[in-house]
């Protein structure tokens, strides 16, 4: 019982020290303002990544198109037939 009264001493202390309202928007504002940089760092990484394997995306989007562009008497897109 000791240990737990000094563990709630130590841990009224520190939550009196900041308050809690300005801890929760400062910290809040902080994931915004790094969520933001992680989206816009993956645009940029992925824009330049399909830039340099072009060929290969253009390619895959010919075999794609191929697939997506298939419809059949009722409208349906179809697959092609595999041999």
């Amino acid at each position: 019982m000791a240990n737990t009264a000094r563990f709630d001493s130590f841990h009224s202390t520190f939550d009196t020290s900041v308050p809690s309202a300005v801890l929760s928007r400062h910290t809040h504002l902080f994931w915004v303002v790094i969520a933001t940089l992680a989206g816009i760092a993956a645009v940029v990484m992925t824009f330049f990544t399909f830039q340099s394997i072009d060929p290969m995306v253009a390619g895959l989007m010919d075999n794609l198109s191929s697939v997506t562009h298939a419809r059949n008497a009722n409208g349906f897109f179809t697959l092609p037939a595999v041999n």
